[in-house]
């Protein structure tokens, strides 16, 4: 996997191209990785067997759950596989294509690039494989503060799915509504990325910076499957107070108008 990743088009954006976008920083790329290292990673796209199936937890504001397969690279390799926790797994026990990608993003010029673009000084990065199946969706939500920036890279290909498959990330923009929990209706502006073939969105997180998936119509057996990387704060405990103080003032708001629970479409 020689020339993993073409930077060419990373390199050539800088944050001060972004800032400006609606409705917030954001851009995305097609074939940001080679298509022969891209078609080895979804060969080898980590088993479902190793995901934890997140359902029905309990979110920030209230919104519904984000049902879906959950699996984060842990730097722990020391705890064998099959004592593993669910949705951990360490770099020793993933394929090596993806051990390669791993080293690529972490040490190669990606790193300093993507931060020099997304205008951050320092980050640690987190990576993490998720896998939705019919049915699941992401409601609108802002991420906590803690969480930088996100860089999504999508491994769908046609065939099996189809246009009529859903599953777009939204981009979402013009919240028309005070609650923290709102519909994909309550925004005016909606942004769909393709998550079909080699495509990735890299977004920088903010007050404006909500997003979601509306409900997969996937045929039984059929997969969403993306791999994320979260440029996270090396130091979280003023984006945790902020997060806290952002709850506890929308909380009035929540218990007078909005409703106590939000109700699939």
């Amino acid at each position: 996997m020689t020339t993993l990743l073409n930077l060419d088009a990373l390199a050539a954006l800088d944050y001060a191209g972004l800032r400006h976008r609606k409705p917030f920083p954001w851009v995305t790329f097609n074939g940001l990785i080679n298509a022969e290292s891209h078609a080895q990673l979804s060969r080898e796209f980590p088993a479902r067997k190793h995901f934890e199936r997140q359902e029905g937890g309990r979110r920030r504001h209230g919104q519904r759950p984000h049902d879906r397969y959950y699996l984060e690279l842990t730097d722990d390799a020391s705890i064998d596989d099959t004592a593993r926790e669910p949705g951990f797994i360490s770099e020793l026990d993933i394929a090596p294509s993806w051990q390669i990608f791993m080293r690529t993003l972490r040490e190669g010029p990606y790193m300093r690039e993507a931060c020099r673009v997304l205008d951050l000084r320092e980050a640690r990065l987190v990576f993490a494989w998720h896998i939705a199946v019919a049915g699941d969706e992401v409601s609108p939500h802002r991420d906590l503060r803690r969480k930088l920036a996100t860089h999504l890279f999508y491994f769908n290909e046609i065939p099996p799915w189809t246009s009529g498959c859903g599953g777009e990330t939204l981009l979402l923009g013009e919240k028309k509504t005070l609650t923290m929990r709102p519909e994909f209706e309550d925004f005016d502006h909606h942004t769909a990325i393709s998550v079909l073939g080699n495509r990735s969105v890299l977004f920088r997180n903010s007050s404006r910076a909500w997003h979601g998936v509306r409900p997969l119509r996937l045929a039984p057996g059929a997969e969403r499957r993306l791999f994320s990387i979260v440029f996270e704060a090396t130091a979280s405990l003023v984006p945790h107070l902020l997060d806290r103080v952002e709850k506890i003032a929308a909380r009035p708001y929540e218990l007078l108008f909005a409703p106590r629970t939000q109700t699939r479409e």
